[in-house]
């Protein structure tokens, strides 16, 4: 639950106003800022600037934090240490932090001793808006911010001229920012980003980090908003909503997008079914890229893990356990869209597509494993092409999914359990039915894949395995439909082939060797 407590800042506005008038409360402005941030008691919050090694500033509140950004020279590093609790108001806008140079800003410190490297786990460095203000306020032109070893929490966009980002916006200028093993935790937006807001010109890159139960209130981006050049790499995206759609991450007309490494999962997007769209992502990014990454259990009335309208490559993932109210249990997609040694498995739409919904662009799957996904009331369970759906603005219609070396079984759904409509069969297929019209050379129907337990298998995503007697195992000679040329892992990363040749779907079957010791009779 967050912090409830007063704003202190609209409280000593409505004193100073009351004792001396305007003139008064214009001459005290900044004083104002520093009696809010400093608040009472011993110190808590500490600083010390490069690496001096010894503290520069100890405050009650966050005005040391401040005072060290102020103070360090371009480029130079802010070591944080302790609670640095507290807003102040510059040009309008109410922030813990206000940046204008290029700096590091590091915490995990003890304020005994300063020459101790960073520590976040043993030492806990927050820096907390109290829902008074944005936690990071950042402007150009062009600086370079490192954020690394912090808790964000707390921030509250909702002033005139700061509706977005909660924790981290550019309010004029761009900016390049690094953020590095962060909790960015609790902060609201009343529009768009309830975490963070990326401007056009701006470029982030979020590593080892966690975007935890942020919220955009009345718009996109629970977590995100970016229209800018946005890095995931070994982050964690969770439990953040959305008033509208993107409730993990909003990726929008012009921006660019590359997600590695990174998990997300439980996010929610609260809009209706004109604008719900995207529990984890809803991506407009030209282009979008996301690899090695885990999308589950988000949810949205359209699009429960994804909606696509950029063209978006998805490599080595797996999106499971998604769910929708409207089509598109996993994605939902308009645009291009290229699924490779990729599962998709047990999401569930209460329309069409429990699996993918494809609407509109094109769509292609390769070394792909489409399983044990549902459709409620209307569609298929595995893959819906809707060929006749709502024209793009140029005029046209999404084309026919194309579809080569992947599995699609186990799908349950009222109008066909795997596909619907017609498809496109690029070759070595299997389908558990005979529902997608597969007719290309070495493609199976009414086939088992006998699948094995899902797991990780040695990868970072989990993997259905295959059975040592699967009819999908070397089914794919050696240098045919890609085979040991364009499709060189699988979705682990293991090499492809390991036996005579491919296997159909995302897990290439390993054999295991036993040697037995040779006992020598007497």
């Amino acid at each position: 639950m967050k912090n409830t407590q007063p704003r202190f800042v609209s409280l000593i506005f409505t004193v100073l106003l009351g004792i001396g008038g305007l003139t008064v409360l214009l001459a005290g402005f900044q004083q104002i800022s520093q009696v809010h941030a400093e608040g009472t008691g011993s110190p808590s919050c500490y600083t010390s600037l490069n690496n001096t090694n010894t503290t520069a500033y100890a405050t009650g509140g966050s005005s040391a934090i401040q005072q060290a950004v102020d103070d360090v020279n371009e480029g130079g590093l802010v070591k944080v240490a302790g609670n640095c609790a507290g807003v102040f108001m510059y040009n309008g806008i109410s922030q813990t932090i206000y940046i204008s140079k290029s700096v590091t800003i590091q915490g995990g410190y003890s304020s005994a001793d300063w020459s101790l490297p960073s520590d976040p786990d043993g030492y806990t460095t927050t820096v907390d808006a109290l829902d008074g203000g944005r936690v990071v306020s950042i402007e150009g032109p062009a600086v370079v911010i490192t954020l690394s070893g912090l808790v964000l929490q707390n921030g509250r966009a909702d002033q005139i001229g700061a509706l977005n980002g909660g924790a981290i916006a550019t309010i004029s200028g761009n900016a390049f920012v690094n953020i590095n093993d962060t909790l960015l935790l609790s902060n609201t937006a009343q529009t768009t980003g309830g975490a963070l807001y990326l401007n056009a010109s701006d470029v982030y890159t979020l590593t080892q980090s966690t975007l935890r139960d942020n919220e955009a209130l009345n718009e996109n981006g629970g977590a995100i908003y970016s229209q800018g050049q946005l890095s995931l790499i070994d982050t964690i995206v969770e439990y953040n909503q959305a008033g509208h759609g993107g409730a993990g991450i909003f990726s929008n007309n012009g921006s660019q997008l590359y997600i590695q490494d990174s998990i997300l999962r439980m996010n929610i997007a609260n809009g209706d079914f004109l604008n719900g769209y995207g529990g984890a992502l809803q991506n407009r990014s030209n282009p979008a890229v996301i690899d090695n990454t885990l999308i589950y259990s988000n949810t949205a009335h359209t699009g429960g893990g994804i909606i696509n309208y950029g063209p978006l490559t998805i490599t080595h993932s797996t999106l499971q356990e998604n769910y929708t109210r409207g089509s598109g249990g996993a994605i939902q997609n308009h645009n291009p869209l290229w699924l490779i040694n990729t599962t998709v498995s047990n999401n569930k739409a209460a329309e069409g597509g429990g699996g993918i919904f494809h609407s509109q662009g094109s769509l292609m799957l390769a070394h792909t494993t489409v399983v044990s996904n549902t459709a409620v009331s209307f569609g298929t369970g595995g893959i819906f092409y809707n060929s006749s759906g709502r024209p793009r603005l140029n005029g046209l219609g999404g084309t026919a999914p194309e579809l080569s070396n992947s599995i699609i079984a186990h799908n349950v759904g009222p109008n066909g359990n795997n596909c619907y409509e017609g498809y496109i069969d690029l070759g070595y297929n299997l389908e558990g039915t005979d529902e997608c019209g597969l007719n290309a050379a070495g493609s199976l129907t009414n086939t088992n894949p006998l699948l094995a337990t899902q797991a990780n298998y040695g990868g970072k995503t989990p993997v259905y395995g295959l059975l040592a007697d699967s009819p999908a195992i070397d089914h794919i000679p050696d240098g045919v439909n890609g085979c040991g040329t364009s499709y060189l892992t699988d979705q682990r990363g293991m090499t492809r082939p390991t036996g005579d040749g491919c296997d159909i779907g995302a897990f290439e079957f390993e054999e295991q060797i036993i040697y037995l010791p040779i006992v020598m009779k007497p």
